[in-house]
This record gives C-alpha cells, structure tokens and sequence, in this order.
C-alpha cells in the first residue's frame, strides 16, 4: 500500500506541468481526477493480479525449502485468494 501511495503522489508531481496546461486550456477537472485516478487503479490491478498468480508457485517454492512440520499449516485456501483480491480493490 506504501508504494502504491508513492507510486501515485510521484506521478502527480510528475504531470504538474500536463494537468496546468489542461486546465489553461480549458478542460474541466473531472478529466484530470479520471486520469489519475484510472492511472492509480490500473497500476493497483496489475500488482494485485501479479500477486494473486503468483501466490501458488511461491508458497509451493517455500514449501520445497522448509523442512516439513516446521510450519504446519503453511497452505493457500480460496478463501485467503478471494481477501487478497478484495483488499487490492
């Protein structure tokens, strides 16, 4: 969430210059909002969508490394998926 905050505060500062030129020539504010914003979402789904896929082969790799019985209840449920997923929208 910290560098997805900072991901979107750098790319305001980035567009100053783009967004008072839209502004100077007259575009109304909802185009700038939606640019962000829709930039923001976008940028939020592909790390959620890289997250929830590789949630599997990740898990699977520890498991392979970690002795087994050293955590005992190291398992993905749909469940833990369908929160992942939710908390990234």
């Amino acid at each position: 969430m910290l560098v997805l905050g900072n991901t979107m505060i750098m790319s305001a500062r980035e567009r100053t210059c783009e967004y008072a030129v839209l502004k100077t020539l007259g575009f109304p504010v909802a185009i700038y909002l939606d640019s962000f914003f829709g930039e923001s979402l976008f940028i939020s789904a592909l790390g959620a969508g890289a997250g929830v896929l590789l949630t599997y082969p990740v898990v699977a790799g520890i498991a392979a490394l970690v002795p087994k019985g050293f955590f005992p209840y190291f398992f993905i449920t749909p469940l833990t998926l369908i929160l992942a997923a939710g908390s990234a929208l």
